[in-house]
């Protein structure tokens, strides 16, 4: 008697289209960060060198310093590793968010239940996405350091909640430890999995050991050296205040031009989480203790509402709108993905069609109000090109002028990493050292900052055809290229003094502090040109 063939699972087209919604966010941020610059910013150098020795090996002892009261571990392992790996690469840092970003979503994916319903399913890991890779989140993969700070401390996070959510405490302590190792917002991670534990009727010390473990990482992080952290400017600030900083980190409208609002929508995704984590507690309280399937997204939401509290209680002397930052996009990410997930559970009646098309509207809109501050992050990019050339060149008042240490410039020239790699070009193409060949062409162009001499923040404006220029070099007196920056800075003014309609013909560059009486030249289309004036 022949048998018959069991018929295999199709994907549906709707389930396609689904997934294919879902990935567009990260295609998207994975185009961003390769166009984001090479060079590191700003706090990775300061944990670099905690955890390099002048030799450039890892300092172990360095790994267990606190940076502005965050542990550092495994960012700073990453970080050295980067330096190893790489040669320092902004871009390459940012790629390991975007999977660890990836990750996260993952994780809140199974978290929800088996049989929820596929469309809500769908159209809830569309919104996950949007949300965790929204524009306004762009710091956290083009600003390789920063995602990498959050995100190292907020995947294990998830995977902890999701393990105790499953019953299995024992990965859900080892993965809390690992995200405690990450950031110092993870401290709030254990009463939500001491909460989930109890929402699920586990045993005592199921219950117990996160709050056992909080104690016990809190001693050693107070033991652990702590360098000076700076402050904010301060200011009269009240109880009001700190609520505003908490709803800002929960924000998911980041970049909007009216910061009442978006700290309003921020407030309100504080309340309603809120409500949903003591109605969940007030359910357990009076009814039997079973497992249930909210359980994990009320610990997801008490972790960000833990995170906030710590965020808008500490930072709060940089102002009330702190935690508008783009910073903490994922956790206000993290926060509206529970959100949503609970709404859709707690009512289950909501049609599957409507309730995946209000999930990507949600999506959509924090998306496109992430557009400003996405902009805002662009706009830090090509100045990494000018510290990059300043490092380079040992210009070390330019470079403390942009927030780095000299010292960290010389450790990083130790080290052999970007920018002292064998790779780097002062831009377009052009290395430290060479000459320009043959007459070089004049173009319409000034130098506003003279004399041209060294380890000073040059500026001025050049046209070529019209148009800005490619790049922006400075020649010594032998004619040699000693220094560079970058072109496309705004100047409104030389439109009405010159026949163009470019607005953006300025540039900035910095030369080796032994330059003396310099010139600067452009390039545009290969070719070298001098200014007129």
């Amino acid at each position: 008697m022949a048998v018959e063939a069991s018929a295999r699972p199709r994907t549906s087209l709707p389930a396609l289209a689904w997934a294919a919604f879902a990935a567009v966010p990260v295609v998207v941020m994975v185009v961003e960060v390769l166009r984001a610059p090479r060079l590191h910013f700003l706090d990775y150098w300061q944990i670099f060198s905690y955890v390099t020795t002048d030799d450039g090996s890892l300092d172990l002892a360095g790994l267990f310093t606190l940076h502005n009261h965050h542990p550092i571990v495994t960012p700073g392992l990453l970080f050295w590793l980067d330096a190893q790996l790489t040669g320092g690469s902004n871009i390459a840092v940012g790629l390991v968010d975007v999977v660890l970003a990836a990750v996260v979503v993952f994780g809140l994916c199974l978290m929800l239940p088996a049989d929820l319903d596929r469309t809500k399913k769908a159209g809830l890991t569309v919104g996950f996405s949007a949300l965790v890779f929204s524009s306004g989140a762009l710091e956290m993969f083009g600003i390789g350091m920063s995602g990498a700070s959050w995100l190292l401390g907020l995947a294990p996070a998830v995977f902890a909640v999701l393990c105790a959510h499953r019953g299995n405490t024992v990965a859900a302590l080892v993965l809390g430890v690992l995200a405690n190792l990450g950031h110092g917002t993870a401290f709030a991670l254990w009463p939500a999995l001491a909460l989930v534990a109890w929402l699920r009727g586990d045993a005592w010390w199921r219950v117990l050991a996160p709050l056992v473990a909080l104690l016990g990482l809190f001693a050693v992080w107070l033991t652990l050296p702590a360098p000076p952290s700076a402050a904010g400017p301060g200011g009269e600030y009240g109880f009001d205040s700190q609520l505003a900083a908490v709803a800002g980190a929960l924000s998911p409208v980041r970049g909007s031009s009216s910061s009442s609002l978006a700290l309003g929508v921020g407030g309100a995704v504080a309340v309603v989480l809120a409500g949903f984590v003591v109605l969940a507690v007030r359910e357990r309280a009076e009814g039997p203790a079973v497992p249930r399937p909210d359980a994990g997204w009320v610990g997801v939401g008490t972790h960000m509402l833990g995170a906030a509290a710590m965020i808008g209680f500490s930072r709060l002397d940089f102002g009330p709108t702190i935690g508008l930052t783009t910073r903490y996009a994922t956790l206000s990410a993290l926060a509206t993905s529970a959100l949503l997930a609970l709404v859709v559970l707690r009512k289950p009646v909501l049609p599957p069609t409507r309730v995946a098309v209000g999930v990507c509207v949600v999506a959509a809109v924090t998306y496109t109000a992430g557009s400003l501050a996405a902009v805002n992050v662009r706009n830090q990019y090509p100045n990494q090109a000018l510290l990059g050339v300043a490092m380079r060149v040992h210009a070390d008042d330019i470079v403390a002028v942009n927030r780095i240490s000299p010292a960290f410039a010389s450790l990083a020239e130790r080290a052999g990493i970007y920018p002292f790699t064998p790779d780097f070009d002062m831009g377009c193409g052009v290395r430290q050292g060479s000459r320009p060949g043959g007459t070089l062409s004049t173009t319409l162009g000034a130098v506003d900052t003279t004399p041209v001499v060294g380890n000073t923040d040059l500026r001025g404006w050049a046209l070529v055809d019209g148009h800005s220029a490619d790049c922006v070099f400075v020649l010594d007196r032998a004619g040699r290229v000693v220094g560079g920056g970058y072109t496309g800075l705004p100047r409104p003014d030389i439109p009405g003094a010159v026949a163009t309609t470019e607005q953006r013909s300025g540039w900035t560059a910095v030369a080796a502090p032994s330059t003396k009486d310099g010139e600067v030249v452009v390039w545009s289309d290969g070719r070298f040109y001098r200014l007129a004036s």
